[in-house]
């Protein structure tokens, strides 16, 4: 094992460390500044993406740390970790970004926040909080999984008969119940609504741009 193995892999960076939902996570700027407080000479690249015959894209990074170098890779991925076929610009600044952790990660810094699981695949900032009626957090899921665990929770309330101390629970106040499990996951809700009208309006502009190529040819 090389020094600065032995060095960077026995900090703490639990203080900088964050939580977001199941996920504990380092972002890029605390990483970094880790690297800059614990080394003399640091420096790092982004390498040439690799764009495959399907159009989706992976990110390399390159970080050296007091001589030694490690480079690693990551594909730009939506929500569901699936690789993006022609990745906007967003998509891709975020993977690169994702990409130099793992890649400090591989010198020892917060690698230990992972044992055991990778590098989160979904951007912690881009999930959706789900809680309960008195606003405890039941969990963060991608909008795909938000939608069919809401669904599950609400159903869950619509079938309460009794309070966890045994009481019973009449229709008026399993209705009330209700209305603050959705006030409760209110913006959630709207965050996933906003998602899913960029969407809809991508689709839009990607029919339209369509017909004229049609038309174009006629």
């Amino acid at each position: 094992m090389s020094e600065v193995w032995n060095r960077l892999s026995k900090l703490n960076v639990n203080d900088d460390k964050e939580k977001k939902g199941k996920f504990d996570y380092l972002s890029w700027a605390d990483a970094w500044k880790s690297v800059q407080n614990n080394s003399d000479s640091a420096s790092y690249t982004m390498d040439e993406d690799i764009v495959y015959p399907d159009t989706t894209r992976e990110v390399r990074s390159t970080v050296t740390i007091d001589g030694v170098s490690h480079m690693m890779w990551l594909a730009v991925m939506d929500h569901n970790n699936r690789a993006i076929k022609n990745p906007d610009a967003a998509a891709i600044n975020k993977s690169r970004m994702r990409c130099l952790v793992k890649t400090i990660a591989m010198h020892g810094i917060g690698l230990y926040i992972y044992a055991g699981e990778d590098l989160p695949d979904v951007d912690p900032a881009e999930l959706l909080v789900i809680k309960n009626h008195l606003g405890d957090e039941k969990g963060s899921y991608d909008p795909q999984d938000f939608s069919k665990n809401l669904i599950n929770l609400i159903a869950t309330y619509t079938k309460i008969e009794a309070t966890k101390t045994g009481e019973p629970v009449l229709p008026r106040q399993r209705m009330t119940f209700l209305r603050e499990l959705l006030e409760q996951n209110q913006t959630s809700i709207d965050e996933l609504s906003d998602a899913f009208k960029e969407q809809i309006d991508l689709n839009h502009v990607l029919r339209r741009q369509k017909r004229r190529r049609c038309w174009g040819h006629l």
